[in-house]
């Protein structure tokens, strides 16, 4: 379906797997279908996602973790111009919401809304 290392639009992904245009867990229905990363907000991308606060990051990413743990999820990160580039299809390895974890990646990354850490394996 998607080619390791090529890029492609919101439109292509969306076409391809489903899922909105604007969400980092793009989702159909009840499922994660593809995880769109910026480096500036996840500088570990794509082995690791610092999900931000709201109840649809949260909804999605307890599905993620608990509903979908084995199921492998393709991993686009954003170009500087502007399009997603295929880096691999990802399964979950492990996540927390321990403070001192959460803390430890906040200040690595600058941010102040992570309410989990998602680890990834590339399968």
């Amino acid at each position: 379906m998607f080619r390791k290392t090529e890029s492609y639009t919101r439109e292509d992904i969306s076409t391809a797997v489903g899922g909105g245009l604007r969400d980092c867990l793009s989702h159909s229905g009840n499922r994660v279908v593809a995880i769109c990363m910026r480096k500036e907000m996840n500088p570990e991308a794509p082995l690791v996602l610092l999900v931000g606060e709201g109840p649809q990051k949260k909804k999605y990413s307890e599905i993620l973790c608990r509903d979908q743990k084995n199921d492998p999820v393709p991993i686009f990160i954003k170009q500087p111009n502007g399009s997603w580039k295929f880096h691999g299809n990802y399964k979950v390895k492990n996540n927390s919401v321990e403070p001192a974890l959460i803390k430890r990646y906040q200040s690595k990354s600058g941010r102040t809304d992570v309410q989990m850490v998602i680890h990834f394996t590339e399968v």
